[in-house]
């Protein structure tokens, strides 16, 4: 019961509160460490058109897929959920770099347009992710999705079908597929 309370009943990936517990619960046993973490933050643009148009099967047949591309791309390690309607999140720790970030931002955005092509859904159909980059982890779930989210708005402003990284050393990083 517990482990099906923990899970969206959709997609069966983590729902908002079990990836909240998990991000604040890694935060707090690891936030000594010396490594860079992201929060993603990833939106389906004009989604409510599909459901509106071709009905919700297809719409909740994208989310599901949408939850198994993000699975396949992400670590064992990383945390996967999806916080609600079509925003989905994740948690990549032990980053390596932000250009290994970029890059998993850029491979994401191909597979979920690739997934959009192939369920022949209206060509408006895309995805804006917006990146919270956070060094030695002294960041929580609500921080992290404060700046996430700050970047994925400004990637809808820029015309989505983008990503926008706020790392806090750098400044923003905008990117297309």
């Amino acid at each position: 019961l517990k482990e099906a309370a923990s899970r969206d009943s959709l997609t069966k990936i983590d729902n908002r509160e079990s990836i909240e517990i998990k991000i604040n619960d890694y935060v707090i046993h690891r936030y000594q460490q010396k490594e860079i973490s992201a929060f993603f933050v990833i939106d389906m643009d004009n989604f409510k058109e599909v459901n509106d148009k071709q009905g919700h099967l297809v719409g909740d047949r994208l989310l599901v897929e949408t939850a198994s591309t993000l699975r396949r791309l992400f670590r064992k390690t990383d945390y996967v959920g999806r916080l609600g309607g079509d925003e989905f999140a994740i948690f990549m720790n032990d980053v390596a770099s932000v250009k290994d970030i970029e890059e998993k931002a850029r491979e994401l955005m191909f597979m979920i347009n690739d997934d959009i092509k192939r369920y022949n859904i209206d060509n408006r159909l895309s995805c804006c992710i917006g990146i919270a980059v956070a060094y030695n982890n002294i960041e929580n779930f609500d921080d992290l999705y404060q700046r996430a989210d700050k970047a994925l708005y400004k990637a809808k402003a820029n015309g989505k079908n983008q990503y926008v990284i706020d790392n806090k050393r750098k400044g923003k990083t905008n990117g297309r597929v």
